[in-house]
C-alpha cells in the first residue's frame, strides 16, 4: 500500500492525466564498478507533446543482496548539476550496507546531466565561453571583486 500511495503522489506531481506505461529496463554491469548496474530508459522530451521526441535518462542501481528484496531507496543527491548515477556508483554500496542488504539503491541523472539528455552545447569552445562571461566580470561589472572600502575597487 505504501508504494502505491507513493506512485500516486509522483503521478499527480507530474501533472499528467494519462496512464504511463512501465519502462522496460535492461540492467547491465556499470563500467569500472563492481556490484552496481546501469541502464538507460527513453522518456518524452515533452510529456505534453510526445511528437517532440524522446531523450535518454541514465539510471544506476545497487541490486538487493538477499533473495527477497525488502524495498527501494530512490536517491537524488541534489544539485544543481549533480549526477545521481555517479553518486550511486561511488556510495551506493555504503548506503546499502547502512540500510540493509535487502534494499535496492537506485538513482538517475536528471535531464541534461551526465548520461541523461538532452545534450545541449551552449558554447562552441573556450573562446566562445570566455567571450560570453568576460564582459560580466571585472571593475564596473556585476562580478567585480575588490576591497569594498576603497572607492576605486567598487567604482561602478
Amino acid at each position: 500500500m505504501r508504494f502505491s500511495t507513493f506512485g500516486l503522489v509522483i503521478f499527480s506531481a507530474l501533472g499528467s492525466s494519462r496512464a504511463l506505461a512501465p519502462a522496460n529496463v535492461t540492467w547491465s554491469n556499470c563500467p569500472d564498478t563492481t556490484g552496481v548496474e546501469c541502464a538507460t530508459v527513453q522518456v518524452p522530451l515533452d510529456w505534453a507533446d510526445e511528437s517532440k521526441g524522446m531523450i535518454p535518462i541514465a539510471l544506476s542501481r545497487v541490486p538487493a543482496k538477499t533473495p527477497q528484496r525488502e524495498g527501494y531507496m530512490f536517491f537524488n543527491p541534489g544539485g544543481p548539476g549533480g549526477s545521481g548515477t555517479e553518486f550511486v556508483q561511488n556510495l551506493g554500496p555504503i548506503i546499502q550496507f547502512i540500510l540493509g542488504r535487502g534494499m535496492e539503491i537506485i538513482s538517475w541523472d536528471p535531464r541534461g546531466i551526465a548520461g541523461s539528455g538532452p545534450n545541449i552545447t551552449l558554447f562552441s569552445g573556450e573562446a566562445d565561453y570566455d567571450a560570453f562571461w568576460n564582459p560580466l566580470y571585472g571593475k564596473g561589472h556585476l562580478g567585480a571583486h575588490g576591497n569594498l572600502t576603497i572607492t576605486s575597487d567598487v567604482d561602478f
